[in-house]
Formats: structure tokens, C-alpha cells, sequence
């Protein structure tokens, strides 16, 4: 079972009310293992709620919780999968920059958390808005890579090119599907 608790424990936050909120958020805070703690808070990611998905960003620059780098970038990370969080994890990367350069031990892992977000971007407005976050960042970082950012919007172009090439494809998977459930149901 322990294989299978993040998966769990994710269906619990996704679904769950406050309560199951409440639990989790209690659980990242006692004293265990920094796996385990890894688990509960990727878990907490998959939360469908954008004020407890705020909460759970608040929690790297919380002067009373102790977070450390990678249990940071685990949540980050794991946030990005998340539709909901994935808008406010650009923004937050953005924002916090510099403060999260600091806090993250190797360097590098801010692009490598803009790069896991954008594997997931495929609309021509995230690429103007990923465009714009790493315009931002370049006129605050000077040593930022360009090629490196330059093969994050080529991700997401690449992703573009793919959707509009398959488009008519991805139709008909889901409607053959929404098709086999309405005959399954029917014969029930």
C-alpha cells in the first residue's frame, strides 16, 4: 500500500472537503520522515481549490513552518500537473524569483520548475503569457540562459503544432468514448 499512498492521498484532497484538508495540512506539519512529508504535500497539490492551492504556496516563505528545498520543489512541481494551480504557480514562480533562487540549493531549478509547467501549456495565450513571465525574468536576471528559455517556448509550441495536427483525432477519441459509455449505460 505505501506505493500507493501519494495516488491515494491525492483522490482524497482532489475530492475531499475541509476536513480532509484539515488533516492533511496538520499531517505536513508533524515531525516524519521527509518522504512522507514529500507524499502528503504533492498530494495536497492535486487540491481542485485555488484558495487551499494559495495556502499551500504560502507555505515556503512561512516563517513558522520549516520546508526545505526539496519538499519546495516537489509541491511546485507537482502543482504544475494540476490545471487549476498551473496559472498560479507561473505567477508565483515569477513573483518570487530571486527569493526562490535563494532557497532552492542548485541552481537552475526555477527553469526546470518553468520547464515542468511548460510540457503542459498548448494554447497560443499560454505561450504569450510564458513569453512574457520569461521576458520578465530576463530583464531581472541577466544571467538567465536564453537558450534554456528559448526551448521552453519551443515546448510549447511544439505542444501547439501537435493539438492543431491531431485536433480532429482527440475529437473522435472523446467522442467515441462519451459513445461507448452512453450505449454501456443503456444496456445497464
Amino acid at each position: 500500500m505505501t506505493e500507493h499512498l501519494e495516488r491515494n492521498w491525492c483522490a482524497v484532497i482532489r475530492y475531499g472537503g475541509k476536513e480532509e484538508w484539515n488533516w492533511a495540512w496538520r499531517a505536513s506539519l508533524c515531525d516524519m520522515w521527509s518522504s512522507q512529508r514529500t507524499k502528503i504535500l504533492s498530494a495536497m497539490s492535486c487540491s481542485q481549490d485555488r484558495d487551499r492551492l494559495k495556502q499551500l504556496l504560502s507555505r515556503v516563505f512561512s516563517p513558522t513552518i520549516e520546508q526545505d528545498p526539496h519538499e519546495t520543489f516537489a509541491t511546485i512541481e507537482k502543482m504544475t500537473e494540476n490545471h487549476v494551480a498551473r496559472s498560479m504557480v507561473l505567477n508565483f514562480l515569477a513573483t518570487n524569483w530571486e527569493i526562490l533562487g535563494r532557497h532552492f540549493r542548485r541552481s537552475g531549478d526555477n527553469l526546470k520548475l518553468l520547464t515542468s509547467a511548460a510540457k503542459f501549456l498548448s494554447t497560443p495565450d499560454e505561450l504569450k503569457e510564458m513569453s512574457r513571465i520569461l521576458s520578465d525574468l530576463e530583464n531581472k536576471d541577466k544571467k538567465l540562459n536564453r537558450t534554456f528559455t528559448d526551448r521552453i517556448l519551443e515546448v510549447i509550441r511544439n505542444n501547439i503544432r501537435w493539438g492543431e495536427k491531431n485536433l480532429e483525432q482527440v475529437y473522435l477519441v472523446i467522442e467515441s468514448g462519451i459513445m461507448t459509455r452512453r450505449k454501456f449505460t443503456r444496456q445497464d
